[in-house]
């Protein structure tokens, strides 16, 4: 099962808040869109009922070297990218 949050629940500022009720997150994969905080109370819920989890930076990164591409069609820096996001 695939569980992804495309709200803006558990953004910053609202970080305690999650969509999701923790007892839906059991052996699941569990992307959250939000990427601010990085690790959102839903992916710590995920993590914590041993999900797999993949964070909204991860997403927001792999859209902008797509984009990226698509324009200068050049591969990006990805390692530089990721370095400027954190």
């Amino acid at each position: 099962d695939i569980l992804a949050n495309a709200t803006s629940v558990g953004m910053t500022p609202n970080v305690d808040q999650s969509p999701i009720d923790k007892s839906l997150l059991k052996k699941k994969i569990v992307f959250d869109a939000v990427y601010s905080p990085p690790m959102t109370k839903l992916l710590r819920d995920a993590q914590r009922a041993s999900a797999k989890i993949v964070q909204g930076r991860e997403m927001y990164l792999n859209q902008a070297v797509l984009q990226s591409e698509l324009y200068t069609s050049k591969k990006p820096g990805v390692s530089l990218m990721r370095r400027l996001l954190s």
